[in-house]
């Protein structure tokens, strides 16, 4: 809970939210919940455009992504 309450301050203004985590990663199940919990839409990287920097930036312009999760 404590960690839903963080990314709703942290997230609060994004619409749209690309996830680049694996769903396999640990912190999947906060990230998409954290996302849905503020009413964002969750756009989530394929495998073939995870591979490739400009693809990624271009699906982040065509899709008016505002923030992206980076696992750290």
């Amino acid at each position: 809970i404590n960690l839903l309450e963080y990314n709703s301050c942290v997230l609060e203004k994004s619409l749209g939210i690309l996830q680049f985590s694996s769903p396999g990663f640990d912190m999947n199940f906060l990230e998409v919940f954290g996302v849905f919990s503020l009413g964002s839409t969750l756009f989530i990287l394929n495998e073939q455009l995870r591979q490739d920097p400009l693809k990624i930036k271009n699906y982040i312009n065509q899709n008016d992504i505002d923030t992206v999760m980076l696992p750290v």
